[in-house]
């Protein structure tokens, strides 16, 4: 069985997603998440939100043994080569 944590990408700062995705990876945990909502149900539109392809390239940078993808992905945000090339992207980082 493999066990994922979705990062708190949401109302949170850089420092404490990062440290996150470093103590989980510790932790032993196989995979870390992030959803691609710009604004997600219930929170507040002042709160701090993290675009997922960035977060995971953030991320990756930190991390070296985790999977990292996204949740949910929203088809209707971006131009499907655009996506193709950021998950490309991640994926040379990690």
């Amino acid at each position: 069985m493999r066990i994922g944590v979705r990062l708190p990408q949401y109302a949170s700062s850089w420092h404490e997603l990062r440290d996150t995705a470093v103590r989980c990876e510790e932790l032993g945990f196989d995979g870390l998440w992030v959803n691609d909502h710009l604004q997600a149900p219930g929170r507040l539109r002042r709160d701090a939100t993290f675009e997922a392809f960035t977060t995971l390239a953030g991320v990756a940078q930190h991390t070296s043994r985790c999977r990292l993808g996204v949740a949910v992905l929203s088809a209707s945000y971006r131009h499907p080569a655009l996506v193709a090339k950021s998950a490309a992207v991640v994926s040379s980082m990690a």
